[in-house]
């Protein structure tokens, strides 16, 4: 009997633990839903989005806790799209340009040489020669 109590004491905690975490889940879906929402508000090239009024859940405890006072205080510390999007082409437009002095630099160190073709003369071929010496070589080997 005693194992019983105790049995449906620690089932009843797991449930309310479980049931806890399937509503934190639920609240932080739609806090990524209202960013999400937010940032593509503030893209200037995608065409923005009528934005949907989200009911707020009510809160069961009066006093904030240190968790919800960090997480508001930590999203005004990340830049907006924009600043985002133009340190994305700063950095491409450096790279770039480094690319392009390197190019330059290296053109400047190995002068290019003029290829000078040789001319054979007529008289340098021998034919009757190089038939004589085809022959000779692949002659069959005799032991």
């Amino acid at each position: 009997m005693e194992n019983l109590i105790i049995l449906i004491i620690v089932v009843g905690a797991i449930y309310k633990i479980y049931k806890g975490y399937i509503e934190e889940q639920e609240k932080a879906k739609k806090r990524l839903e209202q960013i999400k929402r937010e940032l593509q508000n503030k893209n200037p090239h995608q065409a923005p989005v009528p934005q949907v009024p989200i009911p707020q859940p009510v809160k069961t405890s009066s006093k904030p806790s240190l968790l919800t006072q960090k997480k508001a205080e930590s999203f005004n510390d990340y830049p907006e799209f924009d600043e985002v999007e133009i340190a994305r082409q700063r950095k491409i437009e450096q790279k770039r340009l480094e690319a392009e002095r390197r190019l330059q630099l290296e053109k400047q160190r190995t002068p290019t040489k003029q290829i000078q073709i040789e001319e054979l003369d007529a008289q340098h071929f021998d034919l009757r020669k190089a038939i004589i010496q085809q022959a000779v070589l692949e002659r069959p080997y005799k032991d």
